[in-house]
This record gives structure tokens, sequence and C-alpha cells, in this order.
């Protein structure tokens, strides 16, 4: 009943006429059937690196769906069971790897001016802490994109195995606002 309510007051506050939907499947490093510069806004929470196998997490939604979950593996990004077994230097240059070919995408979507809103936590591989924030500046140097704000919230950290990654400073989740750049000089 709750849902329903709230469904219904969400549809309430739609603007008349109702805006147009388009819902494609596709990888986020790749976005081809999207045109370039045809996106307004983009709110993502790129997986948080090293925490989850998303592709066991979906896995009964895929089959609900009748999705094809072997291209779902393939491109999954920050799947703990492929960043596991990395040394954390690696671990954070593979991570930010897949978020530079990310940002590619995104920035070749997006319209100049777009924002970019990424709600991304903290992870850890052994011992080292990989700080989300930090990684997605650096990345963020060499893209499309700029940073324009950030709010952080720390969080609490249930991985025992790297939990010792976090005793100096705590785990942080974070929404960092970035916007597309006008012009492509980085």
């Amino acid at each position: 009943e709750e849902l329903a309510e709230r469904i219904s007051a969400f549809q309430h506050g739609l603007p008349r006429p109702v805006p147009h939907a388009r819902v494609e499947l596709e990888d986020a490093t790749k976005l081809r059937k999207l045109a370039a510069k045809s996106v307004d806004a983009i709110v993502t929470s790129p997986p948080y690196v090293a925490t989850y196998d998303y592709l066991a997490h979906h896995a009964m939604r895929l089959r609900w769906l009748d999705l094809d979950a072997r291209p779902f593996e393939r491109g999954e990004m920050g799947a703990r069971r492929r960043y596991t077994p990395l040394a954390p230097s690696d671990a954070r240059a593979a991570w930010a790897g897949e978020l530079a070919a990310l940002f590619a995408a995104l920035g070749h979507v997006a319209r100049n001016g777009a924002p970019l809103v990424l709600l991304i936590a903290d992870s850890a591989v052994g011992d080292v802490a990989l700080r989300a924030e930090e990684i997605v500046l650096e990345v963020a140097t060499t893209s499309t994109f700029m940073p324009v704000a950030r709010a952080s919230q720390a969080r609490p950290h249930f991985h025992l195995g790297t939990a010792r990654a976090f005793a100096a400073a705590p785990r942080r989740e974070h929404a960092l606002l970035l916007e597309r750049r006008t012009s492509t000089k980085k």
C-alpha cells in the first residue's frame, strides 16, 4: 500500500505532458546506442570497487528478465572476485582504468555543461583503503569532466578481512558532482 501511495504521489508530481523515457540495455563504458552529446544529466552509482560481486547479487533478476548473464559478467565493473587477488596498487590502477573508460563513454554522450553525479564509497584491498573520492578526482583530471562539489559521510565497514584499512580514517560514502567540460581541453 505504501509503495502504491508513493507511486501515485510521484505520478502527480510529474510535469505535464509526462516526458518520454527511453531505456537501453548496454555497457556503460561503451554507450554505442546513445547519440553524441544527447544526455542532459547523469546520476549513477558506479559499482563500489572490490565490495560486491554484482553478477551474483543480480543473478535472480537476470533470470527473471531472461537476460544473458555472460555480457554482464565480462563487463562487470569493480567485481570483488577480480579485485581481491590483486595487490593494492594494481587494484587502484585497475579501478582508475575502469573509471576512465566510464568517463570517456559518459563524456561522449553528455552535453557540454551536463552534470554527472556519482554516488560511490571507499573500499579496500587487503589492508589498503581505496579512497573513492581521490581516485575519481585523479581520473577526472584526464577526462572531459571537472569536479564541482562533493558531500561525504562516514560509513560503517562490515568486511572483517579489510577492516584494518580503515583504522586510521573511516570508510566514507561520497556524492560527487562533476560537470562535462564545455571544451575538450583538459
